[in-house]
């Protein structure tokens, strides 16, 4: 098998017929065998319908249904995991970019010889509000993560099949495939595109942003910990300075009336919410090693049709 073209479906029944042709158009021109994988994720429209439809026409086709919704980043995995291509082209459905762009994708990574070519937005899409939290959530991740994840980074990306086994060997259960994508290493090279309008409204709300933020430096950075570590050192500090000014003062002047409520009531609440922080910090931890180590699947597939 020369391609995988691999995506996922959620709500995607209107636009899932012109993905698929498209998809077939771009890889006919350069490819003699190849495969287009849906991985339906639950979605709770038509698409996996009409997915099957298509399959049931073209053996080239390959739809595979979870079991419920996992996630965009389980259902990419699940197509990452199941395709057998030399080369494998990761897009999203929504033709924000252009299956066609492939050709693009091939010729960058045949100039440079690298095992991955992403796409980079050019000109970063959406509301005010949507591209500055996108570029803050880079920005956040980056400056405590363990890998660093280029700005405006898109899904779309050609891998080479060396790349991609060594890929899906991470094992990790709390899935964040961007900070993944680049943990392996090799050689890999951005490709500058623009986004299209989208045919349907994005499913990624603020609230599903806010925890994939969350998601994404608790996997890959164990900043937060350490930022608690030294909160709590300063505190202890200034507790300790203040309390040793206090004992100085009453053995100097022991005619004096100590007063300071104020602030030793403060320093208490500020001292009870730096042990409320640390808790939450060392449970979210503690969760994803509890996930970590259940060893449950990251999706399962309930049925697969077009794959002999």
């Amino acid at each position: 098998m020369e391609l995988s073209i691999i995506t996922t479906l959620y709500k995607s029944e209107a636009h899932v017929r012109q993905f698929v042709e498209r998809a077939i158009s771009a890889a006919q021109a350069s490819f003699e065998t190849f495969e287009i994988i849906l991985v339906d994720d639950g979605g709770p429209d038509k698409s996996a319908s009409i997915a099957k439809e298509l399959a049931a026409v073209d053996s080239r086709i390959v739809v595979l249904e979870l079991s419920r919704n996992f996630g965009h980043h389980a259902a990419a995995l699940c197509a990452i995991e199941y395709s057998r291509g030399e080369r494998v082209f990761l897009i999203d459905s929504d033709l924000e970019v252009d299956p066609g762009k492939l050709d693009d994708f091939l010729a960058m990574m045949g100039r440079t010889g690298a095992d991955v070519v992403y796409g980079v937005q050019q000109v970063r899409q959406g509301s005010f509000a949507s591209r500055h939290l996108g570029q803050l959530f880079w920005k956040l991740f980056n400056a405590v993560s363990d890998v660093t994840v280029p700005n405006n980074v898109m899904t779309e990306r050609l891998m080479t099949r060396r790349y991609v086994d060594s890929l899906v060997q991470l094992g990790d259960k709390n899935l964040f495939m961007a900070g993944m994508f680049y943990w392996p290493g090799y050689s890999q090279v951005p490709l500058p595109l623009r986004k299209e309008a989208r045919m349907s409204a994005s499913t990624y709300s603020f609230g599903k942003r806010a925890r994939l933020l969350v998601q994404a430096i608790s996997s890959f950075s164990s900043a937060p910990l350490l930022i608690i570590f030294w909160l709590g050192l300063a505190v202890l500090a200034a507790s300790g300075v203040y309390s040793l000014g206090l004992v100085a003062h009453r053995l100097l002047s022991p005619e004096t009336i100590l007063s300071g409520f104020t602030f030793l009531a403060v320093l208490l609440l500020l001292s009870f919410g730096v042990n409320l922080m640390a808790l939450g910090v060392i449970g979210l931890y503690i969760h994803r090693i509890f996930r970590q180590v259940q060893q449950r699947p990251r999706y399962i597939v309930k049925n697969m049709t077009g794959r002999k």
